[in-house]
């Protein structure tokens, strides 16, 4: 501030050193800021004596930027100038008013303790809360982690309730497998039973059916021995006829001969149409039989059939149950180990995510406790930064005090030395006088002895005259 004129803003380098140029002859105030520090300003006043107006004065401070309480207006005690730099007639440079100086530093002293008190009792504040923080969150990482075991072992619990469930369910569907299984069995073995019986009973059918076509076989074959049976017993009995006829034509005149024969020719036509016939009817017979035969064959062959295409048949379904069963236990298998699966892998996700919300915990607990660490090492850093800085600052407002206090013993003994020699000079003079006084009175004594020696000799011839002089 040149005045009450902004006149220009500044900002340090990292180490906080500055470097700024002021003009002779006006009144600055050199304002200092930073954030969450205390506000500090210096008065400059750049008047010189005229003889110095072209000169270039250099001037070196430091100035220490306390720290600021949060949410705290700063006390305005902290407001006026810190100190004063006006030129020095003494040193013939820049200096501070001791006076000046001496009374703001006790104030800013005060205000210094006042702000580190807050400051301290802030961050006691932080540190309480951050303690706390800390600890809430070790108490919630406690609780979580004793959730997350307490759901670990209803989990466990839960699982094991779960795979006691699914191995009573396993034990129950292998325990129904096992009764279907038996009586699949069963059925089988009925089925086998049936089929044996009724192998059996078509081998007892076919059995008959051979005897009956072995019967009927025999029966044609019987029929056609006794039809030739009979045939030659019609030739015998034709040749018997014929010699008996013979015998009786030899006997018989021959018109009887010949009636005998024409008969006979009649006869033996009848006869060997009746025996023709008896043949045809004993081979249509054969015949007939032969093609009942036949018809009971095939009908014993369509029979066989038809009871190998049920036997068949029932094996097919017995098959088909038997498959069907063995499908459903092993569908009844999968299931159960799908479900031991997806009871496995639950219970892995299940405690996979236990583990996860464990370490989720153990790292949200262990980055809480590095975020409380790096938080009390960065509050011990600023402690320890802020003690190096005061006692830095302490030792340099002392060595500045000192280096004040020497200038003053110095510019004392120099205004001692300096009054000495004045009072030795005064002295001096004063001796000088006073000898030079005594000097004077000796001469005038001398003078006055002279002079009165000089009278004694007058006073004789005109003595009023020489007491008048002499008065």
């Amino acid at each position: 501030m040149k005045g009450a004129e902004n006149s220009d803003n500044l900002l340090t380098s990292a180490g906080g050193k500055f470097i700024f140029n002021l003009d002779l002859g006006y009144v600055y105030t050199i304002v200092f800021s930073k954030n969450g520090t205390i506000t500090k300003s210096v008065l400059v006043d750049t008047k010189v004596p005229e003889s110095y107006e072209s000169q270039i004065f250099s001037f070196k401070f430091k100035i220490d930027l306390f720290k600021a309480p949060e949410g705290v207006e700063p006390p305005k005690e902290a407001a006026p100038p810190v100190t004063k730099l006006t030129y020095s007639d003494a040193y013939e440079d820049f200096d501070y008013d001791p006076e000046y100086s001496k009374s703001r530093k006790v104030e800013m002293e005060v205000v210094k303790q006042k702000m580190a008190t807050e400051v301290a009792k802030q961050e006691a504040q932080k540190a309480r809360e951050a303690e706390k923080a800390r600890q809430d969150s070790i108490a919630q990482a406690k609780k979580e982690e004793l959730a997350a075991e307490k759901a670990r072992q209803d989990s466990i619990a839960q699982a094991k309730k779960e795979e006691l469930a699914a191995e009573r369910a396993r034990r129950d569907s292998l325990d129904k497998v096992r009764e279907q299984q038996k009586i699949e069995e069963a059925k089988l073995a009925a089925i086998e039973k049936a089929k044996a019986d009724s192998v059996e009973k078509e081998n007892a059918r076919q059995s008959a059916v051979a005897a009956m076509i072995a019967a009927k076989e025999k029966a044609t074959q019987d029929s056609i021995v006794a039809a030739e049976k009979i045939r030659l017993q019609a030739e015998a009995a034709e040749k018997a006829r014929l010699q008996a006829e013979k015998d009786s034509l030899a006997r018989v005149e021959e018109k009887a001969k010949q009636d005998s024969i024409l008969a006979a020719k009649e006869r033996e036509k009848q006869e060997t149409l009746a025996r023709n016939k008896a043949v045809q009817d004993s081979i249509n017979t054969a015949r007939e039989e032969a093609r009942i035969a036949e018809l009971a064959r095939k009908v014993r062959e369509k029979e066989i059939a038809d009871s190998l295409a049920v036997v068949k048949e029932k094996e097919r379904i017995a098959a088909a149950e038997l498959a069907a069963v063995e499908k459903a236990k092993q569908d009844s298998l999968a299931k159960i180990e799908k479900e031991r699966a997806a009871a496995a892998a639950a219970d892995k996700a299940r405690l996979k995510a236990e583990q996860d919300s464990i370490a989720q915990a153990q790292e949200k607990q262990r980055q809480e406790e590095l975020k409380a660490a790096k938080e009390r090492e960065r509050l011990e850093a600023e402690a320890k930064e802020k003690a190096e800085k005061d006692s830095l600052a302490k030792a340099t407002e002392q060595a500045r005090l000192a280096e004040i206090e020497r200038k003053a013993q110095e510019k004392a003994v120099a205004d001692s030395l300096a009054k000495e020699q004045e009072k030795a000079r005064a002295e001096e003079a004063a001796r000088l006088a006073k000898e030079k006084e005594e000097k004077a009175k000796i001469a005038a004594a001398e003078e006055a002895a002279r002079q009165k020696s000089n009278c004694g000799c007058t006073r004789k011839s005109s003595t009023r005259r020489v007491g008048k002089d002499c008065a």
